[in-house]
C-alpha cells in the first residue's frame, strides 16, 4: 500500500480521546452536584467515540495508517470525534425531552423525527459500506444503490423495534456495514477476490491464516469510520419513551416486537425469494464476482452469491438417467480402457506389491515462469521439479481457488468432484456432510492401507478434523505435532512434513495412504519472512510497482525452498525399500497471482487472462518401475477433480464406477475447473458457453451430482 503516516500523527487521536473522556468525568461530576444522575447509556454512547479514537491512535503509531490520510485529515477526525461524544452527553435527553412533550398530542412528529434518523442512518451506511473498499472509484448506478438503502433501512428499522424503539440495537447495523466494508478492502488487496457468503463459515480459518498480512487502514477506510462514528452518534438520539401505548407497557413491547418480526419477515422474504439477477438485471460474474461488487454494490452482489448457493441440477437430471449414463461409461471403460494390456499389467503388479502413496498438495507452489516477462529475466521455474526424470506424469494442474481456499481444492483432489458443477463459490467442507461421500481416504482404507491426513496448521480449519474422519482418514497430524518443529517463511517447513511422511514408511508395514497439506509458502510475502541470503531477483521492471516486485522476489524465494525440500524428500524416498507413488502439486497461485497477471498481461480478453491465474503444476512420480503410464490417456494438463481417477489407472490400483466414468469421459474433456474446461480440440471454453463438448460436461455434471451432490442434501 505503500507509504503510512507518520507515528507522530497519534497525538491527534489520542488528544480527541483524552478531550472526550475528560468532557465525559466533567459533565458527570457536575452533574452530580447537582443532584443529578447522567444516565450511564448517555456515557456509553460518548465513550463510543473515545475507543475509536484511541484505537486509531495506536493503530497508526504501530504504522498502520495509510499516508495519504495526512495531517489535515486527522485533524478534522480529531476534531470531529469530541462533536460526535458530545451530541450523546449533552443533546440526547434534551431533544428527546421535547419530542416526548410534542407526542403526546402528535405522535406524529415522534414517529417522524425517528424515522428521518433511520433514514439518514441507512443512506450512509449503504454509502461508506462501499466506499470503504471502492474509495473515490466508486461509481454504482442509482438503482443498485437504491435497493441497498431499502435493504439498509428495513434491518435498521427491524432492530430499532426489536429494541423497543432505542437506538442500541440498530446500531449493529452500521457497525457491520463498516465491517463488511473494511474487511472487504483487505480480501480485495490480499486476493483479489470479493467477499463471499461461504467465507462467513471460515472466519476461524481467515483469522489463523491473517497473521502474515499487513491491515495497513487506507484513506477510505478512515474516512468510512468516521462517517460510522457519526451514524452512532445520530441513533443515540433515539430513546424508548413512556406513553400509555409506548414501549415500556407489555402492549408497547409486544407490538414492538411484532413490528420487527414483520419487518425481518419481509426482509428474509425479499433475500430468498426475490430473484436479484433478474430483478436488477445485472447478470452476475459468477467466476470473477469482485466485478459484479464493484457494479452494483457490496450488498446486493452479496445476496445474488447467497441465491446461489444451491447446488443447481443438471440439465434433464433424473436419478435414472445418471444411474444410465455412468453405467454406459462403465461398459465403456471395460472395452477399452480396462481392457489394455499395459492396465492388465499394472493391475498386476499393484497386487503384488501394494504400492504406499503419498500425496504432497504445497501450498501456493506453480511454476511461474508460465510469464514471459519473469521467463526472459532467467527464471526457470523450480528446477528439480521441471528437471525430475521417470515421472509418469506432469504437467499444468487446473485448480478452481486463486490465493486462497484451499481446502476446495483438496476437496476435489479427494472426492473427484468439481466445485464447477456445485454453483458460485462455495466452500464444500464448511456446507456438507461427508461420511457417505466417496472420496481417496475412504477408498484406500477399504483395500487395507493406513490413511494418514498431514497439515501443520489447527485442525478446526475448514472443518478439518471432522471431515477427515469421515472421509475415512484414520490419522490426522495437525499443528499439535509439529510444536518443535522447523519453520520456514511463515510456518513449519516442507521438510518437516516430509519427515512425518518418512516416519510412517519406515515404522508401518502396512501400505499407506498420505496426504500431507504443507503451509510454509502461505502468504503474504513480505521480504522480511524468509532468509536475507536466500532472497532471489527475477522480478521484471514491466511489474511498475516495487512493493509488488519485492512480494513476488519473496514467494519465489519461497518456491526456491520447497523445491530443495523435495529434491531431498525424493532422494530419501528413492533410497527406502518400499515401493511408493508420490503425487505433488500446487493448491492454487499466491494471493499476488492477480497483481502479477495485471501488471504483465494488460491487454487481453477476460477469460484468458483470469484462466492464467488458476494454473499451478504437478508431477506424479514412482520409485519403482510402474507397469502403465499416464500417456496411455494422452493427458498432459490436468485437473484437481481428475488426476486422482488418472493415478489410479496408471499405478493399477481398482477404480469406483464413477472414476471410470470420469477417465471415459477425459477423452473428451481433459481438464474442469470453476472457471472453464478444455475439449480434445485444445480449445477453452467457459462453463456455458457453447461447445462440441456440451454433451460430456453434461454427462460429467450427471454423474457428479448423482454420485456427491444426492448424498449430502
Amino acid at each position: 500500500m505503500g507509504q503510512v503516516a507518520s507515528p507522530l500523527l497519534s497525538v491527534l487521536p489520542l488528544s480527541s480521546a483524552v478531550v472526550i473522556v475528560a468532557m465525559i468525568l466533567y459533565t458527570t461530576v457536575r452533574a452530580h452536584r447537582h443532584g443529578v444522575h447522567v444516565p450511564y447509556g448517555d456515557i456509553a454512547w460518548s465513550l463510543a467515540p473515545a475507543v475509536v479514537s484511541l484505537f486509531i491512535a495506536i493503530w497508526n503509531y504501530l504504522g498502520n495508517v495509510e499516508f495519504a490520510f495526512g495531517p489535515l485529515d486527522f485533524a478534522a477526525f480529531s476534531l470531529l470525534m469530541p462533536v460526535f461524544a458530545f451530541i450523546p452527553l449533552i443533546c440526547r435527553r434534551p431533544i428527546n425531552k421535547v419530542l416526548s412533550d410534542i407526542s403526546r398530542h402528535n405522535r406524529v412528529v415522534r414517529a417522524s423525527y425517528s424515522l428521518f434518523i433511520l433514514v439518514v442512518v441507512a443512506a450512509i451506511s449503504t454509502w461508506y459500506l462501499d466506499y470503504a473498499w471502492l474509495g473515490n472509484g466508486i461509481a454504482i448506478a442509482p438503482k443498485y444503490f437504491f435497493v441497498s438503502f431499502v435493504l439498509m433501512l428495513m434491518a435498521i428499522a427491524a432492530l430499532y423495534y426489536l429494541g423497543q424503539r432505542g437506538g442500541a440495537l440498530a446500531s449493529l447495523v452500521p457497525v457491520a456495514a463498516l465491517g463488511f466494508g473494511i474487511a472487504q478492502h483487505f480480501v480485495l488487496l490480499f486476493k483479489g477476490t470479493a467477499i463471499l457468503p461461504s467465507d462467513l463459515l471460515v472466519l476461524g480459518t481467515a483469522a489463523e491464516v491473517s497473521s502474515g498480512y499487513m491491515f495497513i487502514l487506507s484513506q477510505s477506510n478512515m474516512y468510512a469510520i468516521c462517517a460510522c462514528s457519526l451514524c452512532l452518534s445520530l441513533l443515540s438520539l433515539l430513546i424508548s419513551h413512556r406513553d400509555p401505548v409506548g414501549n415500556k407497557s407489555f402492549a408497547g413491547v409486544v407490538l414492538n416486537c411484532s413490528l420487527a418480526f414483520v419487518l425481518f419477515l419481509g426482509l428474509w422474504g425479499v433475500c430468498a425469494s426475490m430473484d436479484f439477477e433478474k430483478v436488477l438485471g445485472s447478470p452476475l460474474d459468477r467466476w470473477l464476482p469482485v466485478e459484479t461488487y464493484r457494479k452494483q454494490g457490496f450488498l446486493t452482489g452479496f445476496i445474488e452469491m447467497m441465491q446461489d448457493l444451491k447446488i443447481p441440477l443438471p440439465d434433464g437430471y433424473s436419478d435414472e438417467k445418471a444411474e444410465n449414463t455412468i453405467n454406459a461409461l462403465v461398459e465403456d471403460y471395460d472395452r477399452t480402457l480396462g481392457a489394455s494390456p499395459r492396465r492388465q499389467a499394472s493391475s498386476e503388479q499393484y497386487e503384488l506389491l501394494r504400492p504406499s502413496v503419498v500425496v504432497v498438495m504445497n501450498e501456493s507452489f506453480s511454476d511461474f515462469s508460465l510469464h514471459n516477462e519473469i521467463a526472459d529475466q532467467g527464471y526457470e521455474g523450480p528446477r528439480f521439479f521441471n528437471s525430475l526424470a521417470d515421472v509418469l506424469g506432469r504437467g499444468a494442474f487446473m485448480t478452481s481457488v486463486v490465493g486462497g481456499a484451499t481446502a476446495n481444492t483438496e476437496f476435489e483432489f479427494l472426492t473427484g468432484s468439481s466445485t464447477a458443477f456445485l454453483g458460485s463459490y462455495k466452500y464444500p467442507y464448511q456446507l456438507y456432510d461427508f461420511t457417505d461421500v466417496e472420496s481417496l481416504p475412504g477408498q484406500f482404507a477399504a483395500n487395507g492401507y493406513d490413511t494418514t491426513a498431514i497439515h501443520p496448521m489447527s485442525g478446526e480449519n475448514y472443518n478439518r478434523s471432522s471431515n477427515y474422519q469421515r472421509m475415512g482418514f484414520e490419522q490426522f497430524l495437525d499443528i499439535e505435532e509439529f510444536a518443535d518443529a522447523d519453520t520456514y517463511h511463515v510456518g513449519a517447513s516442507d521438510k518437516s512434513t516430509y519427515d512425518k511422511i518418512l516416519d510412517l514408511l519406515r515404522c508401518r508395514a502396512a501400505p499407506q495412504f498420505v496426504f500431507d497439506v504443507t503451509m510454509q509458502n502461505h502468504g503474504g510475502y513480505a521480504p522480511d519472512t524468509v532468509p536475507a541470503e536466500d532472497m532471489v531477483d527475477w522480478a521484471p521492471n514491466s511489474l511498475g510497482d516495487s512493493s509488488l516486485a519485492a512480494e513476488l522476489n519473496t514467494y519465489l524465494t519461497c518456491i526456491e525452498a520447497s523445491d530443495r525440500d523435495l529434491r531431498d524428500f525424493v532422494e530419501e524416498l528413492k533410497r527406502i525399500d518400499r515401493p511408493v507413488v508420490l503425487i505433488f502439486f500446487g493448491d492454487h497461485q499466491p494471493n499476488i497471482a492477480a497483481g502479477v497477471n495485471d501488471a504483465l498481461h494488460p491487454d487481453e480478453g477476460a477469460f484468458a487472462h483470469q484462466m492464467r491465474t488458476y494454473q499451478t503444476h504437478y508431477m506424479v512420480w514412482a520409485n519403482y518401475d510402474v507397469a502403465s503410464s499416464l500417456s496411455d490417456l494422452s493427458v498432459v494438463d490436468t485437473s484437481a477433480s481428475q488426476l486422482a481417477a488418472q493415478v489410479l489407472y496408471t499405478m493399477g490400483a481398482p477404480l469406483s464406477d464413477y472414476q471410470k466414468a470420469q477417465l471415459v469421459l477425459g477423452s473428451q474433456i481433459d481438464w474442469v475447473n470453476f472457471v472453464g474446461y478444455r475439449g480434445a480440440d485444445g480449445f477453452t471454453y467457459e462453463l456455458q458457453e457453447e461447445s462440441p463438448y456440451e454433451e460430456a460436461l453434461n454427462d460429467l455434471q450427471t454423474i457428479q451430482y448423482f454420485t456427491f451432490a444426492q448424498r449430502v442434501m
